[in-house]
């Protein structure tokens, strides 16, 4: 028997989990010292934060095998953020963030509201992703021509004003750069199981030493600073923690939806539970020790958690391995740094970036209806005008206006009796043919956005002086809020006024008691509120026996199908 197979349970899963934590540590390095430059920091903040708050994320947080460390999306918001406030510090504009992503963090987690992200669209999301990637890339632009260029918070001024001096760039700047994004686009394209990041780091740092690149004028990372622990503090800490509060809210949504969803992701792979509000917690905690060791915003990475999950890792001991590994690669090999050109750390940005866009989804958000490929193209476009943080508010007010002006439009169908005393959907009847009796099918949310719609709509047909009873089923209503009963009890004394009367059919528990304790109920009056029963139909039934009584007529009564006001599609 061979010694793997004598091993005993917890020491194959520490062998794996080693095995897992030197893998993704290969991965993540180059990585977090990559992203940190994306926020405008030094590389040495990547690995400062990924160790501190990695053992920190690792230990609190729900998931087992994820890892947390700089987020490419993420510190693009940061980075715009910190161009867009030239007067600050970039370190200590970053520590600010951090603090303000904790306390938000934590309160999403304590508050139980870990799930809150999940009302922000997916087209959003991806309009934003897209947007993001490409932003990327245009900033690494400067220096991968090897040029001085404007810093600006909006890349396109940076990408003019570095093209603008296209005539002094130097060419082993460029290629070192292309030859940095081409080690990651190519083999990410037959396998996302290598640490091309580190592969690209090696490649590029030898090429440098063979060909004396530095000799060249090509600009070095240099020594990093071997300090874990390098807190800078605004002049004005007050001042500044009230300046970023609202950009740091954008921060927080962003890194709260990557955490989440990768988590899982994660979690759905290993077929574990995943729990958001102490993931939530955990990534506050996180984001807390990070900003107290003067880091950047952090969150769980995608391809650092799925090359861990990858390499066989059991237990939390493989995230917390790749965390300290971060700080001995600082501690120790901060003087390997050296030699390392910055374009090179400029080319695996720009080609990770290049692989970040997940087109299949892109497609399908354009493809599924014209509101999902508004929001997402207005989202795109906003990240490229506008800083990273505003533009992601700006998706999502697109994406609740879109969808408030949906759910303004409840839809009544129609439903007839028949032969053998059940109902039947039937056209809609032909102009001049009112019915005493009008039965109206509602479907549909019926708060505060749709009460208006609800009460045109109903009047419209009320209109004809032969309708003398209303009879409204909102079995499939849902959602009625004050403003929706408070139309209800309007329609319901106009029609009173006119000597004709209103009945509800079917009303559930939660709609009967808002129609109590709003006054509509007494309004409609209580004998014309039908609850709704074990039997589906019941209710509906009575009502319409009730209807007839009022009328004083016995006819089949009216009933209208597919007035449904006109919307987005």
């Amino acid at each position: 028997m061979s010694p793997v197979e004598d091993a005993t349970p917890e020491t194959r899963a520490l062998r794996s989990d080693l095995v897992a934590g030197l893998g993704t540590a290969l991965f993540s390095i180059p990585q977090a010292m990559a992203f940190a430059m994306i926020a405008g920091q030094g590389p040495d903040a990547g690995l400062r934060v990924g160790f501190a708050a990695g053992v920190v994320a690792a230990l609190a947080g729900s998931s087992r095998l994820t890892i947390t460390h700089t987020n490419n999306a993420v510190c693009a918001v940061v980075g715009s953020i910190v161009l867009a406030h030239p007067g600050l510090d970039p370190a200590a504009v970053a520590l600010v963030l951090a603090a303000w992503v904790a306390c938000y963090e934590l309160a999403f987690g304590l508050l139980r509201i870990g799930n809150l992200t999940q009302f922000i669209s997916h087209s959003v999301l991806q309009g934003f992703v897209v947007g993001a990637a490409l932003l990327i890339v245009l900033m690494q632009v400067p220096a991968v021509l090897g040029v001085e260029a404007q810093r600006h918070w909006c890349a396109l001024v940076g990408v003019a004003s570095a093209l603008g001096r296209a005539a002094d760039l130097d060419p082993w700047t460029l290629g070192v750069a292309a030859l940095a994004a081409a080690l990651i686009v190519g083999p990410a394209r037959w396998s996302d199981r290598l640490p091309l990041p580190a592969f690209a780091l090696v490649a590029c740092t030898v090429l440098a030493w063979a060909f004396d690149l530095e000799g060249r004028g090509v600009a070095m990372v240099g020594e990093l600073p071997r300090r874990l622990y390098a807190p800078v503090l605004p002049p004005d800490p007050l001042a500044a923690a009230l300046d970023l509060a609202g950009p740091a809210l954008a921060v927080a949504l962003l890194a709260a939806i990557q955490a989440v969803a990768v988590g899982k992701a994660v979690a759905l792979r290993r077929d574990e539970d995943f729990d958001p509000n102490r993931e939530m917690v955990g990534q506050g905690m996180a984001n807390a020790v990070g900003a107290a060791v003067g880091g950047v915003p952090v969150s769980i990475s995608f391809g650092g958690s799925f090359a861990n999950l990858r390499g066989g890792a059991r237990t939390r001991r493989s995230a917390v391995l790749v965390a300290v590994l971060m700080g001995l690669a600082l501690a120790v090999g901060g003087q390997a740094a050296r030699h390392v050109p910055v374009a090179a750390l400029s080319g695996i940005v720009i080609g990770i970036a290049l692989t970040i866009p997940d087109w299949e989804r892109v497609r399908a958000c354009l493809r599924a209806t014209r509101s999902d490929g508004v929001v997402l193209a207005a989202t795109f476009l906003a990240s490229l005008v506008l800083p990273l943080d505003r533009a992601i508010f700006a998706g999502v007010g697109l994406s609740l206006a879109l969808f408030l002006r949906k759910a303004r439009s409840p839809y009544l169908a129609e439903l007839r009796p028949d032969a053998q005393g059940d109902f039947r959907e039937v056209r809609s009847p032909a102009p001049g043919t009112a019915s005493p009796v009008v039965l109206l099918h509602l479907e549909g949310d019926l708060f505060f956005a749709a009460a208006d719609t609800l009460y045109e709509e109903v009047w419209r047909i009320c209109r004809d002086p032969r309708v003398r009873v209303l009879v409204l089923r909102t079995k499939s209503a849902r959602n009625l809020d004050a403003t929706g009963a408070l139309a209800l009890m309007h329609l319901a004394r106009r029609l009173r006024a006119d000597g004709r009367h209103m009945i509800v059919a079917g009303a559930t528990p939660e709609v009967l008691g808002i129609l109590r304790r709003s006054g509509a109920a007494e309004a409609i009056g209580p004998e014309n509120v039908f609850p709704a029963g074990e039997n589906v139909l019941r209710a509906t039934r009575d009502a319409l026996t009730r209807a007839q009584a009022l009328a004083g007529v016995q006819a089949e009564p009216q009933v209208y199908f597919d007035h449904r006001p006109s919307g987005p599609s």
